[in-house]
């Protein structure tokens, strides 16, 4: 039974959780780079480099924070295949 489950959860890794975590993580890309577009833009405005300043960040936050759930299910993923061979 367990031999059966591993192609499973290979191809929902793989076809599933690996391109959303991908996705997500350049959305959050996109969000820092126009963040940094905002502050070169208006460099004469305090309240857009603000917003460019609160892009950035957040598009950091995210980063890491896919980088870090991608590292988490890697780890998951490997234990579980470990544990069903």
């Amino acid at each position: 039974m367990s031999e059966a489950i591993t192609p499973y959860l290979n191809n929902f890794f793989e076809v599933i959780i690996n391109p959303f975590i991908t996705l997500l993580f350049l959305l959050s890309f996109i969000l820092f780079a126009w963040g940094i577009l905002l502050m070169m833009v208006n460099p004469a405005n305090d309240d857009k480099r603000s917003q460019g300043k609160q892009h950035m960040l957040w598009g950091i936050v995210g980063m890491v924070i896919m980088l870090g759930s991608y590292g988490i299910i890697q780890l998951l993923g490997g234990t579980v295949a470990e544990l069903f061979t």
